[in-house]
């Protein structure tokens, strides 16, 4: 995973596996940067399941952060 951002670093995608396994790790602190590195390339992070962000975002204690950002989209 490390490789692929490293390759591949506004890749959202990989963020959010990352941050995915991150707190599969017990690796939490590192699991939010990655989740809100992952949010901040891409909004909503509309290609990923919305339960499975949810999930992680409450795992991560950051379900209200996530959801402040979503309230301050502007959608045209």
């Amino acid at each position: 995973m490390c490789e692929r951002i490293r390759i591949h670093p506004q890749c959202p995608k990989a963020h959010l596996a990352y941050a995915q396994l991150l707190a599969q790790l017990g690796r939490n602190g590192e699991a939010r940067r990655e989740l809100g590195e992952a949010e901040r390339l891409e909004p909503g992070l509309p290609f990923a399941p919305r339960a499975t962000v949810d999930e992680l975002a409450r795992k991560l204690g950051m379900s209200e952060q996530l959801a402040k950002r979503k309230q301050t989209q502007f959608h045209f």
